[in-house]
């Protein structure tokens, strides 16, 4: 059985001129879970080819899980499939790793929304942690938004506030969750924080990646 992982090909906050990409923890951790349990994983993209890591994401976290992807993983992110080639027939859940990229391609990108959508309806897994969340939060099932109505979490304003990135961002993620229906419960800031509503899975923060892989291990298994 195969995992579906979608990351951003964004590598820069548009007019801070400030470097991102994805989240070194928020992939590492799931993505540990994921091989761990027998998982095939795919790597994939809306453009397809590169995509980055937040380089702030890398000199704050070394441990062990985190350095391992680095030395080991991190090349997979450099060849993506573009996820307009893919069948969602083939993946029983799908992942949106976080960091700030995501919030300028991921919501706005048809493939990623579809494939979401299509692969929840086939009877698979969204997830997604910290940023992540944004991914999914424009997909529709039968005419509605999937968070419509369910617990989720994500990224919090307060938290967001912290990083002095706001002004920069599309949107603030908590308030896109809330407006497209989405029952929102953050934790304090930084704490590990995640939900499960069904075969949606969300997690608040880089503390909460790894609660999240463990979660969607577990609806799978």
């Amino acid at each position: 059985m195969s995992i579906l992982v979608i990351c951003s090909n964004i590598n820069e906050i548009k007019g801070l001129g400030k470097q991102t990409g994805t989240y070194l923890p928020e992939i590492a951790h799931p993505y540990h879970h994921f091989i761990k349990a027998g998982f095939k994983v795919t790597f994939a993209s809306p453009n397809g080819g590169l995509c980055v890591l937040d380089e702030g994401s890398i000199k704050e976290y070394s441990d062990d899980v985190s350095k391992e992807f680095l030395q080991k993983y991190a090349d997979l992110m450099k060849n993506t499939v573009k996820i307009s080639s893919l069948n969602a027939k083939d993946y029983v859940a799908v992942f949106y790793p976080g960091g700030f990229a995501p919030m300028f391609d991921l919501p706005f990108d048809e493939s990623s929304n579809l494939m979401g959508q299509h692969i929840y309806e086939n009877g698979g897994v969204v997830s997604a942690v910290c940023h992540g969340p944004v991914g999914l939060a424009n997909i529709k099932v039968n005419g509605d938004f999937l968070v419509k109505g369910k617990v989720v979490c994500g990224f919090t304003n307060k938290e967001e506030g912290f990083t002095g990135n706001e002004k920069y961002l599309p949107f603030l993620l908590e308030t896109k969750l809330k407006e497209n229906g989405g029952i929102f419960e953050g934790a304090d800031l930084w704490q590990p924080n995640c939900k499960v509503d069904g075969r949606l899975v969300t997690g608040q923060n880089p503390a909460s990646a790894n609660l999240v892989g463990e979660a969607v291990v577990k609806l799978l298994q």
